[in-house]
């Protein structure tokens, strides 16, 4: 289900959201 492009697209995602915390971003570490 999760594949590495998807991986990669979470990690540069979470660097994005890291400026901005957001409720997705504590479910994602989570599920991680």
């Amino acid at each position: 289900m999760l594949r590495v492009e998807a991986w990669a697209l979470k990690q540069e995602m979470f660097h994005g959201l890291r400026d901005s915390p957001t409720p997705r971003d504590e479910e994602a570490t989570k599920q991680t």
